[in-house]
């Protein structure tokens, strides 16, 4: 019996998937450019959707992750570092929400709640 030789792409060594981000990125622009930006200033709907879909998920899997560790370690200091990420991701959320307006109360409520979270 001989043995079989590999394939050259396999689902499980995540190959086939390197092609992706190209046409992800190509809806994304096509995206951007379907919107018709016509201010030379960051949308607050673009900034609220990309904060939506980049920055709060990832905040809410690690604060999820670190609450569950708590619950079964009881290590405070999970506690912390979750409670940390959540006001990150929320942060975020509520700076986008705010660019409508004065231009500095965004990076201010921004890098205020950062400097929170890092607390």
């Amino acid at each position: 019996m001989t043995p079989q030789r590999p394939s050259r792409f396999s689902l499980a060594d995540g190959r086939a998937y390197a092609w992706l981000p190209v046409p992800v990125l190509l809806v994304a622009m096509l995206g951007f450019w379907a919107a018709g930006p016509t201010t030379g200033g960051a949308s607050p709907g673009i900034l609220v959707g990309l904060n939506l879909a980049f920055i709060l998920p990832p905040a809410l899997a690690v604060a999820f992750l670190m609450g569950r560790s708590f619950w079964l370690r009881g290590l405070p200091g999970l506690l912390w570092v979750g409670s940390g990420t959540l006001i990150w991701g929320l942060v975020g959320l509520a700076a986008a929400i705010a660019t409508t307006g004065d231009l500095n109360i965004a990076p201010t409520i921004h890098n205020s709640g950062n400097g929170l979270a890092a607390i």
